[in-house]
């Protein structure tokens, strides 16, 4: 409501409502693709030695979470397991969102992006 509030009282401002796949195009994972890929990593680091761990946890996130810390998944909580620090947590999460280095094709803005931007 806050949005629609500030759109209406302020003429010439405008709101683009987006779901991840405007980004997929461009190799960034969803929010939800995300979150299974830092549970895998949380369960490889909880379980080193069992190959394949991290894979299952991120078949079935909200299960192996329960099980593991005996409360629901939540975002805060996984990304303190991940990356315990700020800077850690900037890091990893740097990682789903630019480039990396001498990557010129990946994560890029998209044709669509490009177009909002323009508009």
């Amino acid at each position: 409501m806050s949005l629609a509030l500030n759109v209406q009282t302020c003429p010439g401002v405008y709101a683009v409502l987006l779901g991840a796949g405007i980004s997929m195009a461009s190799g960034i994972k969803t929010g939800w693709g995300i979150v299974q890929d830092l549970v895998g990593k949380v369960a490889t680091l909880h379980d080193p030695d069992t190959p394949g761990a991290g894979a299952a946890a991120a078949a079935d996130p909200e299960t192996w979470w329960r099980e593991q810390f005996s409360e629901p998944l939540g975002y805060s909580r996984l990304l303190a397991e991940a990356a315990p620090t700020p800077a850690a947590r900037q890091a990893i999460l740097a990682g789903y969102f630019e480039p990396d280095d001498g990557d010129d094709v990946g994560k890029q803005p998209t044709a669509a992006h490009r177009s909002l931007a323009n508009w």
